[in-house]
């Protein structure tokens, strides 16, 4: 009886321990290499977009870079020379969502969802983000979030 009893505690205990490891996993923020940078540089590569979306893919962005800046208390400062930077933002893939920019009488409509990498200059280390642009009536918001860890069928 004694050896039941202890051993439904050793489960039960072991239970515990790995929902409290997997909560403290999936709650855990991303690592973010934005949060000590202050010099970025943007790297968006010519894509397959239309013209107008890829100007609204580089506003976007830094908005995007601006807000996340605001975030950390901090204003982050685009240059062009990715050499003396913190950190380097690359555009790996971007596309229009339901397929293109329209205008109609609420003026200027869009979404358009792209994926970012991170790249920390002095480690090497590199982050996902997600780039979400939304326009509408002529107002371009953006949300750039990154990926976390167990996110694998955004890859």
């Amino acid at each position: 009886m004694y050896n039941r009893a202890m051993t439904r505690i050793r489960w039960v205990g072991i239970g515990l321990l790995v929902v409290a490891g997997l909560t403290v996993a999936l709650l855990s923020p991303p690592y973010d290499p934005l949060a000590q940078a202050e010099l970025v540089a943007m790297k968006v590569e010519p894509s397959t977009l239309p013209g107008m979306a890829q100007a609204m893919l580089r506003e976007g962005l830094l908005i995007g870079l601006h807000n996340r800046g605001k975030a950390h208390g901090k204003s982050l400062s685009v240059v062009s020379e990715s050499e003396s930077t913190d950190v380097v933002v690359e555009v790996r893939s971007a596309r229009l969502v339901q397929g293109e920019l329209r205008w109609d009488e609420r003026g200027l409509t869009g979404r358009l969802q792209a994926v970012c990498t991170v790249t920390e200059q002095g480690s090497g280390r590199s982050q996902t983000y997600d780039l979400q642009l939304l326009l509408q009536q002529g107002e371009l918001r953006a949300s750039l979030t990154p990926r976390r860890f167990w996110q694998f069928w955004k890859r």
